[in-house]
């Protein structure tokens, strides 16, 4: 029986919108790209995700590594940044009350900042309203990475075959399905609750 579901936050509940964002700044669209493709830039911000850097720590980094943007990177990175780059989803954000109204308990698994996460939690109220939240940066360790989902288990004493996990990337899916957990690949609203209903319905085995 399904007792339990799990959310990421990134592109599930939040729009996550960085691109937007550094258009908005100016930057065209091939320079915003090579900056975020970077992979030297994407396993800083994985590194960010994992609580191994303040933000003050990444923009020094970055700006090490990118010395051709050390005036705009701190621009790039400034205050407004997650009030700009992280937006709710309305449509999205129903699906974890509706979750909640009909009695499972709801809770979020999310690769996160430290700082992103405090600030969100302060400005969303939904975040406060969750069963639970476990953030890759309060433990030092990343989804998919099965040592997180286990955290989450033992905190909140989850059973993993009564909670269903909800997530856009289709690697950590598959790491909750590997500890027993049903799985979705969030792809859009409507697909995810078709499968979510699934999954309850039949109690669990569905893949």
């Amino acid at each position: 029986m399904i007792r339990n579901i799990v959310f990421d936050l990134g592109q599930v509940i939040y729009a996550f919108t960085p691109e937007k964002y550094m258009l908005g700044l100016g930057y065209n669209k091939e320079e915003t790209a090579a900056f975020l493709e970077n992979k030297v830039f994407k396993n800083l911000w994985n590194e960010y995700d994992r609580g191994m850097y303040t933000r003050a720590g990444l923009i020094a980094e970055l700006v090490k590594h990118f010395p051709e943007k050390a005036a705009d990177i701190p621009k790039i990175l400034g205050d407004d940044f997650v009030d700009n780059v992280i937006t709710i989803m309305s449509e999205n954000l129903k699906l974890f009350y509706e979750m909640k109204e009909r009695g499972f308990t709801v809770y979020i698994l999310s690769n996160i900042f430290e700082d992103g996460i405090a600030h969100l939690m302060k400005r969303d109220a939904f975040l406060r309203d969750a069963d639970g939240i476990i953030a890759s940066a309060h433990h030092k360790i990343n989804k998919p990475d099965h040592g997180i989902y286990r955290i989450l288990f033992d905190k909140y004493d989850l059973v993993p075959g009564e909670s269903v996990f909800i997530d856009d990337r289709a690697d950590n899916v598959a790491a909750a399905r590997e500890l027993g957990m049903a799985g979705i690949h969030f792809t859009h609203l409507q697909d995810c609750k078709e499968q979510l209903n699934k999954i309850i319905q039949s109690g669990g085995n569905f893949q």
